[in-house]
């Protein structure tokens, strides 16, 4: 999977040390410290592991983070793929986002 972002569609927030708290992406807003992503002032409902398939994501975001390594690091490789790809469709589906035509993943 890659992030499909570059630095100036996702740059993270470079106030001081929320630097690697908040990460903002097109008109979305994901706090890492509050467990919540936001798209302009409204929440986005997302699972525990989706966002923090996200989160890994846009951690590694100047790379192409393989599933197997989000299994081993957001599962600690207890589960298999298809639930990578089900968190990967339920964060797609978050942001509006196509695997046909990716912005973000």
């Amino acid at each position: 999977m890659i992030p499909n972002a570059s630095e100036t569609s996702m740059p993270s927030d470079t106030s001081g040390t929320d630097e690697q708290l908040v990460a903002c992406f097109g008109s979305f807003r994901l706090d890492r410290r509050l467990r919540s992503l936001q798209r302009g002032d409204q929440p986005i409902r997302l699972g525990a592991k989706p966002l923090a398939t996200l989160e890994f994501l846009i951690q590694n975001r100047d790379r192409v983070v393989a599933k197997t390594e989000l299994l081993r690091e957001v599962w600690g490789g207890q589960q298999e793929i298809n639930t990578v790809e089900q968190a990967v469709g339920q964060v797609r589906r978050a942001l509006g986002d196509d695997s046909s035509q990716p912005r973000f993943i």
